[in-house]
Order: structure tokens, then C-alpha cells, then sequence
């Protein structure tokens, strides 16, 4: 897989710009409606315990995360929140300087 570089029309942009985006991709997937359900639900609550999760997204990914004691609720939040900063990476939307 090769870097995509960041879209300087990109960088400004924010969670609320963001995640429609992702779910309007998901949903072209052919995802569930519960899947697409889930993520926004997961990434409604990331972003707003962590308003600045796109600049600093390792942090803020572990900081959310360190709040999950039962395994299976970590890594359901873990697998959403992977699939969604990937996704920023693969569009070019990743602001953060590592992942």
C-alpha cells in the first residue's frame, strides 16, 4: 500500500466534516444499516470526549480505549475506530504524524 499524501483542500477539515464522509463510503460498501449504526455511534462518542482526535488521533484513540475494562467493548471500539482511521489515510484526510 503507498502513502497518500494529505489534500491541502483537506487538512482544515474536522470530525463533523469527516465522518459524514466515512459513513457515506460505508454505506456504498453495502454495510447494514446497523453496522453504519455502530460507527457513528462510536465515533460521535470518540470525538466528543476527544474534539482534537484529528490532530493528535494516536492519543486520543489510546486515551478512549483506556476507558474499556470488558474486552469485548474494547475491541469492538478498537475495530471501528481502526477501520475509520485507515480509511482517513487511504483518502488523504490523515493530519496526524502517526498511526
Amino acid at each position: 500500500m503507498s502513502v497518500v499524501p494529505i489534500r491541502k483542500e483537506y487538512h482544515n477539515l474536522q470530525s463533523e466534516d469527516v465522518i459524514p464522509l466515512f459513513l457515506a463510503f460505508k454505506r456504498a460498501s453495502g454495510l447494514s444499516p446497523r453496522t453504519q449504526r455502530d460507527y457513528k455511534s462510536v465515533l460521535s462518542l470518540f470525538f466528543s470526549r476527544h474534539p482534537d482526535g484529528m490532530d493528535r488521533p494516536r492519543e486520543a484513540t489510546m486515551e478512549f480505549l483506556g476507558c474499556y475494562e470488558n474486552p469485548n467493548t474494547y475491541n469492538i471500539k478498537f475495530q471501528n475506530l481502526k477501520v475509520f482511521w485507515d480509511w482517513t489515510i487511504e483518502e488523504g484526510l490523515f493530519r496526524g504524524d502517526r498511526h
